[in-house]
């Protein structure tokens, strides 16, 4: 008897005050950035508090010869590359990824091949992402240049998605970035006397087109990156008020 009031109590909770399966579209959570100069230095450390299902790092570097990403990790998980763009020998523009990160604060750290002048790290958490590397990338560079113009076209086949650009500057001024309808400049940071990046999202299934400026003619490079949302959305559990 007493089981049975039991279950009939918690049927009546779930009843009233129960969970359902709610429908979630792709979404940006949090953004945390570092930068580190000095010819001596090639590591960068820093500390993300990551709120979503998936992580992009954004890395940009100025070099006087050139250098490649010889690690990335966070919280002591490799990411992997999903575009990467080298203008002349001066920066490495590119995007990292990594699926199903640790939830929480954790340590992202980048390692170069060699010691380098200036480097930069955007990390950007995305909320209901499809467990799977970024679909279509795009790519471009500019010389001698106070502009360049980036243009990505998603596949969307699942919807909105995440749409993540960088753009690398060699100046030590920030650079201008013009949004269009949709995008969000989540980072603009300059680091020593050679290097400036942005970084841009849009949740959207349209195509985008990333437009930089700086205030003197200098060399360019940019990339972008889709990030899908689960084919029919991403649902949870949700809790009733």
């Amino acid at each position: 008897m007493t089981r049975f009031i039991v279950n009939m109590a918690l049927f009546l909770l779930l009843m009233f005050f129960g969970a359902y399966e709610s429908a979630f579209s792709i979404s940006i959570g949090n953004v945390t950035s570092a930068q580190r100069s000095g010819t001596n230095q090639a590591t960068l450390t820093f500390n993300h508090d990551n709120n979503g299902d998936y992580l992009v790092v954004l890395v940009g570097v100025e070099s006087t010869s050139a250098k490649s990403v010889s690690s990335l990790t966070y919280n002591g998980v490799a990411l992997t590359e999903a575009v990467d763009q080298i203008n002349n020998n001066l920066r490495v523009c590119s995007i990292y990824y990594l699926t199903n990160p640790a939830i929480g604060i954790n340590t992202v750290s980048f390692d170069l091949s060699a010691n380098s002048a200036d480097r930069i790290a955007i990390a950007v958490s995305i909320i209901d992402a499809a467990d799977e590397a970024p679909d279509i990338t795009a790519s471009n560079t500019a010389a001698a240049s106070t502009s360049i113009a980036l243009t990505h076209v998603p596949n969307a086949i699942n919807g909105e998605s995440a749409n993540i650009a960088l753009g690398c500057y060699k100046d030590n001024a920030a650079l201008t970035f013009s949004a269009d309808l949709g995008q969000t400049e989540q980072a603009n940071i300059a680091e020593g006397p050679d290097l400036s990046i942005s970084g841009v999202t849009a949740i959207s299934s349209s195509s985008q087109t990333y437009d930089w400026s700086g205030s003197a003619s200098n060399d360019w490079a940019a990339v972008a990156a889709e990030i899908k949302q689960p084919l029919g959305g991403s649902t949870r559990r949700v809790w009733k008020n």
